[in-house]
């Protein structure tokens, strides 16, 4: 019994996900987001894929903050702004690229590079560019109406 629950429990957690990491996570919303880019998703051929972790800079801080915030930070948002600011070390910040070729169009190679930032709630995107075109904020909101949302980023753009 006791092995008929664990081999039920290891199934559940590799289909809801639980294996994988966040930047593998990450990597794949990316890869999501580049597939969007395409007239044929499933001509995608992934030649590489990773992602960069750092601690952002007090101006990237500031544009996401802004990404979010639609431009204009409320007197709320700038106070926590100035808190997360003074503490850069307990915020992360990820860059995930994706390289690809689309095999739809002659054998085309492109990236998507997607930042993703954690201001304490977990991994969130702030912005993608595929293809020369970048998304963020509600340019981004609107990919994700014409596309199936990413799997693992909620409606939030969190990382789950």
């Amino acid at each position: 019994m006791k092995l008929i629950m664990l081999v039920g429990s290891v199934c559940f957690a590799l289909i809801s996900g639980c294996g994988a990491s966040v930047e593998e996570k990450m990597i794949s919303v990316c890869t999501d987001i580049a597939k969007m880019s395409v007239v044929d998703p499933s001509s995608i051929v992934v030649n590489s894929a990773s992602s960069v972790q750092a601690h952002p800079t007090a101006e990237n801080l500031l544009r996401f903050a802004n990404i979010q915030s639609n431009g204009t930070l409320s007197v709320d948002q700038k106070a926590a702004f100035d808190v997360q600011a003074k503490d850069l070390n307990k915020i992360k910040e990820v860059y995930a690229e994706v390289d690809f070729t689309d095999k739809s169009y002659g054998n085309r190679r492109d990236k998507a590079t997607c930042w993703f930032m954690d201001r304490g709630l977990g991994f969130q995107l702030g912005s993608a560019s595929v293809s020369g075109k970048g998304y963020s904020g509600i340019s981004l909101m609107s990919l994700f109406v014409g596309h199936s949302r990413p799997s693992y980023l909620n409606s939030l753009n969190f990382v789950e």
